[in-house]
């Protein structure tokens, strides 16, 4: 166990400015009220073979998350790390009155019973005012629950969620609202059944049931979800499930498959001391492959000067974008070296940048930075 812990934090990638793009645990919104709802973020991997659950202890002054990893079964654990995202209500566990301040603990509880404390948080409640994430409305998907599908519009500040179910081939319906929070949803959450009407009206339907919906509003096309006694299949409830925006004009909508196709202009703002100091050019962008590259699955796009007159399909550059969460947590997208002048500028931005229409990073020319701008026309 040592050693994997050692080979991820030497495999831990930075950005071009030096910062960890990995966080085992965070608070969320920004600003916490007193009496204000918050959700904590927990990102980790279990060793493959032994994956286990999330539980959390709550009191007045103290949460500790704790990540229990436990064999399945017969099945021997293995060095191949498999990363898992959780999303945890606090109050939900506690119905006393929090301490001005509050001591948050992460520990990784190993298979042979060893404890690690991975991060530790203060979380002091304020009256600071947080900014409303935004979600596009629609349909949303996530590949880790079939034969379903979610529906999100937002309107100001009030979230709106119905999610539509054919588990074991019966159709329910679930419904929910709650008003954003930052960039959190907290929401009751009803379920209605199937009703046929044939011959004569049918009476308005009552909920079945209810549970919870809890939801982290990453960007405008990406979408963290954690159900609560809702689902049939309640061992996916164990977890976060991430969704991403289905559009039917995107070009490869698959989950965690980052939308950069199509004609973008792209370029480098005070990118270096020599040459000019912004430079842009017109290209197109096409989807090449998605697989696994040395274990992480890395999705490669090419970018195509949209002047050139040859007919070589040989992209002027590549823009990677992988998915490192086996290693560190991070999902970051990268170019080789744009080529716009004589400076070798490359581009880095976040994972979850693309698919929107502007997508600001970080250039770094020579050792220089700079700023990467994409505008999609």
């Amino acid at each position: 166990m040592k050693t994997i812990l050692l080979l991820l934090a030497l495999l831990a990638p930075m950005t071009a400015g030096g910062q960890l793009l990995f966080e085992y645990l965070r608070v969320h919104p920004e600003n916490v009220a007193p009496d204000g709802p918050f959700l904590l973020t927990v990102e980790d991997w279990w060793q493959n073979g032994c994956q286990g659950r999330v539980r959390v202890d709550v009191s007045a002054d103290r949460i500790q998350v704790e990540a229990v990893s436990e064999p399945l079964g017969d099945v021997a654990c293995t060095e191949a790390l498999v990363p898992f995202v959780d999303l945890v209500n606090p109050r939900a566990s506690f119905n006393g009155e929090f301490s001005a301040e509050i001591a948050i603990d992460y520990v990784f509880v190993a298979p042979d019973g060893q404890r690690q404390t991975r991060a530790q948080r203060i979380l002091a409640f304020g009256d600071g005012v947080n900014a409303t994430s935004r979600v596009e409305t629609g349909s949303w998907i996530t590949n880790e629950l079939e034969s379903s599908g979610l529906f999100v519009d937002q309107q100001e500040n009030l979230f709106t969620a119905l999610l539509a179910d054919y588990a074991n081939g019966t159709a329910a319906w679930f419904y929910g609202a709650a008003a954003v929070e930052g960039n959190i949803v907290i929401a009751d959450i009803s379920r209605f059944g199937l009703i046929q009407c044939i011959t004569a009206p049918c009476a308005r339907a009552a909920p079945l049931e209810s549970g919870t919906l809890l939801a982290l509003l990453e960007n405008e096309n990406s979408l963290l979800v954690k159900y609560q006694n809702v689902l049939e299949a309640r061992e996916l409830e164990d977890r976060a499930l991430r969704y991403r925006r289905f559009d039917l004009a995107r070009s490869h909508p698959v989950d965690g498959v980052p939308d950069l196709v199509g004609e973008w202009i792209i370029g480098v703002s005070q990118g270096g001391n020599e040459g000019p100091a912004s430079v842009f050019g017109a290209y197109e962008i096409a989807f090449l492959s998605n697989a696994p590259v040395g274990g992480l699955t890395t999705t490669t796009f090419g970018a195509r000067d949209v002047n050139r007159l040859d007919d070589s399909t040989i992209p002027d550059f590549v823009i990677e974008c992988q998915d490192a969460r086996p290693v560190d947590g991070g999902l970051e997208c990268r170019s080789t070296s744009l080529g716009l002048d004589e400076r070798d500028c490359m581009g880095f931005f976040p994972f979850a940048a693309a698919g929107l229409q502007r997508v600001r990073g970080t250039a770094l020319c020579g050792t220089v930075e700079g700023d990467f701008l994409m505008l999609k026309r």
